[in-house]
């Protein structure tokens, strides 16, 4: 299987936010690295959570291009 990842956002923080798909087309979903110093665990998050987050999120920014 070929998964491919496409940066859909990064904070100034430096989290950053990754659409990544691999070849069915189930398997589709949003990784979140954390920044380094933060301590933070990287995560799979599926695409109906990560777009139901608030307003101002990675979520929203990601998905208001335009």
């Amino acid at each position: 299987m070929t998964a491919v990842r496409t940066l859909i956002n990064a904070s100034s923080n430096g989290d950053r936010w990754f659409l990544y798909h691999g070849d069915d087309p189930v398997d589709v979903f949003v990784f979140h690295e954390p920044n380094g110093p933060s301590g933070g665990t990287p995560k799979r998050i599926g695409i109906p959570d990560f777009l139901s987050t608030d307003a101002g999120s990675p979520a929203s920014i990601a998905t208001s291009f335009g």
